[in-house]
């Protein structure tokens, strides 16, 4: 959900933000309260009504706002005039410094929250269909197929079990990425 007043920009809707960004990267979603990231940003619980129907209504907020720098960082990697895995390489390394900030609690939290994940797909769809259309990625494989592999390894992520053998989320990340970029051939085969 957006801010209840998103036409008008406000410090202490901002303050809001920043405070329970923090907050949520280092606790965890359900360990912070709204009183809490109240507390921390000196802002009183009605101004936080103000601005957002509940903790819920932030998380999804902020969650907009990730998805929007996400796309731009994509937007100028792939714009860059170097090599597919040299973008692919430099995309994850964003993500992989955008994350390393976050806390495992956090992380774990928003893995189980569901919804809000179409927007991210259907531009990751176009991402792989324009790629193919440039010949980065084998034209014979339907996008579709991608996708579906794609939200299977997203459930792997959600495998408690499965995510304790990695010592971060990031490190899993990383697995996944090189699975899904280049297979189980050693890379020099894979050319």
């Amino acid at each position: 959900m957006s801010p209840k007043q998103p036409e008008k920009f406000s410090k202490k809707q901002q303050q809001l933000e920043v405070t329970a960004e923090n907050l949520f990267n280092q606790h965890g979603i359900k360990r912070v309260t709204i009183e809490e990231i109240c507390r921390k940003a000196s802002v009183s619980k009605m101004t936080f009504y103000k601005y957002f129907d509940n903790k819920m209504g932030l998380v999804k907020h902020i969650w907009d706002n990730w998805i929007e720098e996400g796309f731009k960082k994509l937007d100028e990697i792939n714009a860059m005039d170097i090599s597919f895995p040299e973008k692919i390489e430099r995309m994850f390394e964003w993500k992989r410094a955008f994350t390393s900030k976050m806390s495992i609690e956090f992380i774990e939290d928003f893995l189980h929250i569901e919804g809000g994940v179409e927007k991210v797909r259907g531009r990751f769809f176009q991402f792989i269909i324009e790629s193919q259309k440039k010949g980065d990625i084998r034209p014979e494989v339907r996008p579709e197929f991608i996708m579906a592999v794609l939200d299977k390894l997203y459930e792997l992520a959600r495998d408690e079990n499965l995510m304790k053998k990695y010592p971060h989320f990031i490190e899993f990340n990383r697995e996944l990425k090189d699975f899904l970029w280049y297979g189980l051939l050693p890379r020099e085969s894979a050319a």
